[in-house]
């Protein structure tokens, strides 16, 4: 079922890149399956008590301790990335979310307002990522 999931998220947030996250997660989770309508709103609900993974913490406290600013560019809304941060429990200097800049990844509008924020020097940040689909592929050429 998860390989199926990632198929039909795409496809809902390029039918409508201005949606919250909420809703795409809504709407995927309905297109998989006879889901009850008290139910549908599932995966949105939970989002916010997911738990990082163990080494997330630890890793980005050594980025941090070395002299690196941490951003996020998420594919969430505001109060999905800011419950995660609260939860990670590490200072991020900024948080670019697709709900506040009506595009998904891996359309390269986060990345325009990554660097349209900070003025970064595109040959001096490292970019970690999780999803070859959405945060490796789309990377722009430096």
């Amino acid at each position: 079922m998860i390989h199926r999931y990632h198929e039909v998220e795409p496809q809902v947030q390029r039918e409508n890149p201005a949606s919250s996250y909420r809703h795409v997660l809504t709407v995927t989770l309905s297109r998989l399956g006879d889901v009850p309508d008290d139910e549908r709103d599932a995966l949105a609900r939970s989002l916010p008590g997911w738990q990082p993974f163990p080494e997330v913490r630890e890793s980005l406290e050594e980025a941090r301790a070395a002299g690196w600013k941490l951003a996020i560019l998420s594919n969430t809304d505001r109060d999905f990335i800011d419950a995660s941060m609260e939860r990670i429990g590490v200072p991020f200097e900024l948080a670019v979310v697709a709900s506040e800049i009506g595009s998904y990844k891996p359309a390269h509008r986060h990345w325009e307002e990554f660097y349209a924020r900070t003025g970064a020097d595109r040959a001096r940040h490292v970019h970690v990522a999780a999803s070859l689909f959405n945060d490796v592929a789309p990377q722009p050429a430096r």
